[in-house]
């Protein structure tokens, strides 16, 4: 075999290897670099019969890797993105303690994809290395980032018509990008009867991810989401069962708020009613003290001016009494004093 640049006038004779059939053989092309060459065939010194035209072009480059975080039990569908991908031999994964693993893949020009290999055995969280392989070459593609596996709190179903389902799955928070491909739910209720549930969606919030899925075309959606039992999810390689949720955190807010409502209103309705007639009591015994004090100080008060008359009568023998015109003067002016005999003189 004969191999011939379109800009370079030296030929490159390979010898042929192996013959496999009629049709096939094999052999090893020598290193170039980037261009066209015609390829033509020759048998014992006859003719060059051409065969077509040979590209040699640049080695695989890796652009991106797409999602670049996965768990770790696997098979998640990793993408890879680059260029030149159509020469590879195959992709391997290297991890620290298990070495370099061949993983199926299947490549065009621009992207690969495979499966993320099972890590189980590995603890925690762990990197590994993926790695492109053209002959005895290795090229270095990224890094793919292992995390534990999702953990999933529950799920809850809802009818808004008889025809169809909603099943709303609860998992923890994670950076995990699953995609429609890499899930699989299905929903049991009755006796083992199950159905296939169709993914829709995924969204976010601060607490918990919740995965939507449908279940379209039934009869009697509001039984079967009475005797819904439980939940299979497939990610991958890991496949877990998820229970119902018993009632949901909201129902029990909006069911124990009114009742705390009412016990509020009847705790607040009995302490001020117990404090009212706790002040009307004070109230009345404050009264009562008064009156009682009043009383006595009358009584006192009396007591006195009788004594007072009684000295008085035994030291006059009779109650004096003062004539109109002091009376007056004391009356109009108690504290006139010294000015007394001004106003006694005018009133001669």
């Amino acid at each position: 075999m004969i191999l011939k640049g379109t800009s370079t006038c030296d030929k490159d004779v390979i010898r042929v290897s192996h013959v496999l059939n009629d049709t096939h053989m094999k052999f090893s092309l020598p290193s170039s670099r980037k261009e066209m060459k015609d390829v033509c065939i020759q048998f014992d010194g006859g003719n060059c019969s051409s065969a077509g035209a040979l590209s040699y072009i640049a080695l695989p480059h890796c652009s991106l890797i797409v999602p670049a975080t996965t768990w770790i039990s696997g098979g998640q569908n990793i993408t890879i993105i680059g260029r030149n991908f159509d020469v590879i031999d195959n992709l391997v994964i290297s991890h620290e303690l298990k070495g370099n693993m061949n993983v199926s893949e299947y490549c065009t020009a621009t992207s690969c994809r495979f499966l993320a290999p099972n890590l189980k055995s590995s603890k925690g969280r762990t990197n590994v290395a993926v790695k492109l392989r053209v002959q005895d070459t290795y090229l270095e593609c990224g890094t793919l980032q292992y995390l534990e596996d999702p953990r999933f709190t529950g799920y809850r179903v809802e009818s808004e018509i008889d025809t169809e389902l909603e099943v709303k799955i609860q998992k923890e928070n994670d950076n995990f990008n699953i995609s429609k491909d890499d899930i699989d739910i299905i929903l049991f209720h009755g006796e083992n009867k199950q159905f296939n549930c169709s993914f829709e969606n995924i969204t976010r919030n601060q607490d918990l991810t919740t995965i939507l899925c449908k279940i379209k075309s039934i009869k009697n959606a509001n039984s079967i989401a009475t005797s819904s039992k439980k939940v299979r999810v497939k990610l991958g390689n890991l496949e877990l069962y998820v229970e119902q949720e018993s009632v949901p955190s909201t129902w029990y807010f909006l069911i124990a708020l009114p009742i705390l409502l009412a016990i509020v209103i009847v705790v607040a309705v009995v302490v001020t009613r117990h404090k009212s007639k706790e002040l009307s009591r004070k109230q009345s015994q404050q009264l009562e003290l008064l009156e009682s004090e009043l009383r006595k100080e009358i009584r006192d008060g009396f007591a006195e001016l009788q004594m007072d008359k009684l000295d008085v009568v035994d030291s006059f023998g009779t109650v004096p009494f003062l004539d109109y015109k002091h009376f007056a003067l004391r009356t109009f002016f108690p504290e006139s004093g010294g000015f007394t005999h001004i106003f006694t003189e005018d009133m001669h």
